[in-house]
């Protein structure tokens, strides 16, 4: 067994690393969503800067450290972004413990024994959430998700390049 992979996509290498190395920081978003189960969850954003620094998805905001926002602002080709950030790395509550704390719907849960999969809607689109233990929440019902800001990862819409 070997001590580091080559993820390829249509024959062309996008990332050579250890797995946890390629798990962690992922050079693109192909790597990203194709390490790990479930896969990362993606919301397409922009960085806004009116005094506060804040990644806005439409239906949630992030605010963000100036010195991310810097490094977004000086390795990104525009305004248009992707936020990506793994299922285990949210947090599901049945109220508002932050203010970076967005609202969302049930749409269905697998209870895994040791974990549960939370997969909930916000629009369209549905994301997915790892928590520990068995949870039983209802089709439709509201929660609320809180990111683990210490694990996002920030790539050039563009490009498909990660940026952090």
């Amino acid at each position: 067994m070997g001590d580091r992979v080559a993820i390829m996509n249509w024959g062309k290498v996008m990332q050579i690393g250890s797995p946890i190395e390629v798990f962690k920081k992922p050079a693109n978003l192909f790597v990203a969503g194709f390490i790990g189960t479930p896969p990362m969850n993606f919301f397409e954003c922009s960085l806004k800067t009116n005094g506060k620094d804040i990644i806005d998805c439409g239906y949630f905001e992030l605010s963000i450290d100036r010195a991310i926002a810097d490094i977004v602002k000086n390795n990104s080709s525009g305004s248009e972004l992707v936020l990506g950030i793994r299922p285990n790395e949210l947090r599901v509550t049945n109220d508002k413990i932050s203010e970076d704390s967005f609202e969302a719907e049930v749409f269905a849960v697998e209870n895994l024994g040791t974990e549960s999969i939370v997969n909930f809607k916000i629009g369209d689109a549905i994301y997915k959430a790892v928590v520990p233990g068995v949870i039983y929440y209802n089709f439709g019902q509201k929660i609320w998700i809180t990111i683990n800001k210490d694990s996002i990862h920030i790539f050039d819409k563009k490009s498909e390049k990660a940026i952090i």
